[in-house]
């Protein structure tokens, strides 16, 4: 049984009846202290908009920041569970509907919370730990955490993602005073907590670049040949726009993702100059577009399968081309700061980072030492794991 709130701040109500989402917070905008009641009373609403929940945790942690930052009274947190620690970090730096959006469209996520992607893998983690979801937050320890990470069956990303969802929360519950010690940060995994990956990819061998230039001329095609010759990742070719690409000094400039992937200069290859030359058009606004508008990754992995499937080749995913140059590069004794930079990858060396820069010449050599079309005949035999 819920505690009994104080006069004026507000209270966490259940409708009648078989509803879905019966919980919401109903709060006071005025208080009356001489006639100790609330005045013009209204629902609380989430980041999103949304009212009306299926239990009470987030109505109750909706009406609590309400009180602390009208200052109705002062809320304490060393009673939160594990779910009121998760909505009320979720609230704060998880992106709006609006503002998942906006990332999307640009590419850019919002400044203060956390990238669609990163968000949407806590938020999948958080569905599996139903049986922390009630337990006081300050109860919790390493082996609490380390029991959800054993018992799940994935990847070594997915028990990343586990692992970043308990240090996160850590480290809010420290800020708000919630706990006074951290024991997420404590967990050990070692690689026999997850499983192998069935098919991460492979780069691209000589005759299958063959194969592929033979359709030269079509979007898909023209679009893997980008990456295989840019290192490009497939959602920097869709975010490239006519303005970055300049034909006439032989670079564009695209990027995402880290602070030295973002705005990058990428040398064209002269090989892959003819593509670049035939799709830019000052009057769109993207180097590719797909009936007149940019192109999302949804829908093209589906004619990126359907077009290797027609080809008979297997086992490739679309972040190959970007694997294809990378080991190319290596394979023909490239200068590394100059692969980092074309790839968008910060140095080893910190020295190294901050001090040696590289002029777009230096780039463009790099980057003409590849000559796949030159090998074609070359074997090379790329080991798979077995699914």
């Amino acid at each position: 049984m819920a505690m009994k709130r104080a006069n004026g701040t507000g209270c966490v109500t259940k409708l009648s009846g078989n509803r879905r989402n019966p919980w919401y917070a109903k709060a006071p905008v005025t208080y009356d202290k001489e006639k100790g009641k609330a005045n013009t009373p209204k629902i609380l609403s989430d980041n999103n908009g949304q009212k009306y929940f299926p239990d009470r945790t987030i109505p109750d942690l909706l009406l609590a920041q309400w009180n602390k930052e009208k200052g109705y009274i002062k809320t304490d947190k060393s009673d939160y569970t594990f779910s009121q620690v998760y909505e009320e970090y979720k609230s704060k730096y998880f992106p709006t509907k609006e503002e998942a959006k906006i990332e999307k469209e640009t590419h850019k996520k919002t400044k203060g919370k956390l990238g669609v992607s990163t968000a949407s893998g806590l938020q999948a983690s958080y569905k599996n730990c139903t049986s922390l979801y009630n337990r006081l937050y300050k109860s919790l320890r390493k082996d609490d955490f380390e029991t959800i990470i054993l018992s799940i069956n994935g990847s070594a990303s997915k028990i990343g993602n586990f692992r970043k969802l308990f240090n996160n929360l850590d480290n809010y519950a420290l800020e708000q005073d919630i706990i006074i010690k951290g024991y997420a940060n404590l967990i050990k995994v070692t690689n026999d907590f997850s499983n192998p990956v069935k098919n991460s990819g492979t780069p691209y061998s000589y005759n299958e670049i063959n194969e592929i230039w033979k359709d030269r001329g079509n979007l898909i095609p023209d679009i893997i040949l980008t990456t295989i010759y840019a290192g490009m990742r497939i959602e920097e070719v869709f975010i490239t726009k006519n303005e970055n690409v300049n034909l006439s000094e032989g670079y564009l400039i695209s990027g995402v993702k880290t602070s030295a992937g973002k705005s990058r200069i990428i040398p064209i290859h002269h090989e892959l100059l003819p593509i670049i030359k035939q799709y830019y058009n000052s009057n769109n606004e993207y180097l590719f577009e797909y009936n007149g508008k940019r192109l999302y990754y949804g829908l093209f992995r589906q004619m990126y399968n359907d077009y290797l499937k027609g080809l008979g080749f297997e086992n490739h995913t679309t972040h190959d081309g970007r694997k294809t140059l990378h080991s190319e590069l290596d394979r023909v004794g490239a200068n590394k700061t100059c692969i980092d930079k074309i790839f968008g990858h910060k140095s080893g060396d910190i020295g190294e980072d901050v001090y040696t820069k590289k002029s777009l010449e230096e780039l463009k050599e790099t980057i003409e030492l590849v000559d796949y079309k030159s090998k074609i005949n070359t074997k090379l035999t790329y080991l798979r794991l077995s699914s």
